[in-house]
């Protein structure tokens, strides 16, 4: 192919014939090159990678440059470079990564809608530089996404098998009850797909004619057998022909001439079938913290004095606010005279007239009752998120730090942060204004 070089910033690759000759004439052009631009190699930084060459041989090259050698596999652009399937060490540096990103004092002092978004917006773009490039191993995808679960749930790196709702469940969409995080298994392999995609288009890449003039060459990529000596990951590129009959009709895909990874990610991930809720977390125009607890709430994790004492702790079991019943869901939403006298003043506020049910009842009326783009619904899907926060937090506040807040000044609390919320918004800011 007539390769000499790749270069891309300051990282430099020299590719010659493993012979003496080669390599003096290498290194007398590269001199010269150095002289006249004053760059020079850091020879610190610098090693030589030999294949197929004898020792002599290697011995007087080593001998010509002064770099020492080095061995595969060598990182280029952050990645590492290997013939052979990676291993579980050469990938740690990405695990490292985001451990250190996590370990910030920043991402420490974030809510749980915080430390989500923080997921979504910076651990997952770590990994999904790896993860289109290579196929990634399952324990590294495991331990990513442990040290992500662990971040999420409990604010620190180390790794625990302490979660309030279970993984799979938090990367499902949003209508389907999750939070809509990437299932990193399957993003990989869409990500390889995507690879198997270039290659069968024969793409004027430099990789895509490497491949087909040293493996493929006038072979069917679809029908050919997986070229036993070729490299791990380009035989693992050509295995995904496996996927793509999930994939459907794979022209759908195209968009503009690219791969729409969105779409592939979708489809071989697989229908997903909406739970009753689904408006109430995606439609909801409240606080994400909000919006956490209340969707934490609606899968029934959050954890009530009931569930403590089910999982064999010892806990006073009576509600902290009015210290009569024992503490459940559905008595803290809404069966407790506080916490029902706070639901019913947001809805008198909002001229609502009628009498307050169970939870179960009381969401599915917030869910259902008019349509969500009124502006009247929307403020009310938002007070619903706001009114479980404020009593989820203000409950925590009383057992922890024995501090109480008076309801009347909750309530004050609530229609402030909706007030707040809507400000950018003249229709909704207006129907508040009006109350």
């Amino acid at each position: 192919m007539g390769i000499t070089h790749l270069c891309f910033a300051d990282d430099l690759l020299l590719f010659a014939r493993g012979d003496e000759s080669s390599i003096r004439l290498l290194h007398d052009k590269f001199s010269l090159f150095s002289e006249a631009s004053g760059l020079k190699a850091n020879l610190a930084k610098s090693q030589v990678y030999f294949g197929g060459v004898d020792d002599n041989t290697k011995a007087t090259i080593l001998s010509i440059l002064g770099y020492e050698i080095g061995e595969l596999p060598f990182k280029y652009l952050g990645l590492p470079l290997s013939t052979k399937r990676l291993t579980i060490l050469q990938c740690k540096p990405l695990v490292n990564k985001i451990t250190a990103r996590i370990t910030t004092w920043m991402a420490k002092c974030l809510s749980y809608a915080g430390r989500l978004q923080f997921v979504k917006a910076m651990l997952f773009g770590v990994q999904a530089y790896w993860s289109q490039l290579f196929f990634m191993p399952k324990k590294i995808i495991k331990m990513v996404e442990a040290v992500c679960r662990s971040y999420m749930w409990s604010g620190e790196a180390t790794i625990a098998k302490k979660a309030i709702i279970a993984w799979d469940k938090v990367c499902l969409p949003k209508n389907a009850g999750g939070m809509n995080l990437l299932n990193l298994r399957i993003w990989n392999q869409v990500a390889i797909c995507k690879l198997l995609w270039a290659l069968s288009q024969k793409k004027d890449r430099l990789w895509i004619t490497w491949i087909y003039t040293c493996y493929i060459k006038n072979q069917d990529i679809h029908t050919m057998d997986s070229p036993k000596q070729a490299a791990w990951m380009i035989r693992k590129i050509i295995h995904m022909r496996k996927h793509w009959q999930e994939l459907g009709n794979i022209d759908s895909l195209i968009i503009g001439g690219k791969f729409h990874l969105a779409t592939a990610y979708k489809r071989l991930r697989g229908a997903v079938e909406n739970v009753a809720w689904n408006k109430l977390i995606c439609y909801n125009i409240a606080e994400p913290k909000h919006n956490f607890i209340l969707w934490v709430n609606l899968h029934g994790k959050l954890r009530t004095k009931d569930m403590l004492i089910k999982w064999g702790l010892s806990v006073d079991p009576l509600c902290v606010f009015c210290n009569s019943t024992m503490e459940t869901q559905e008595h803290l939403f809404f069966d407790c005279p506080f916490t029902k006298g706070i639901w019913q003043s947001m809805l008198n506020w909002q001229q609502w007239d009628r009498r307050i049910q169970t939870w179960s009842v009381e969401w599915g009326r917030v869910q259902t009752e008019i349509t969500w783009k009124r502006p009247r619904k929307v403020i009310l899907r938002a007070s619903l998120a706001t009114v479980v926060y404020s009593i989820w937090i203000e409950r925590n506040k009383r057992i922890f730090q024995h501090k109480i807040t008076p309801r009347q000044n909750m309530v004050h609390q609530m229609k402030l942060s909706l007030c707040t919320r809507v400000r950018r918004n003249q229709r909704l800011f207006s129907y508040i204004n009006s109350l």
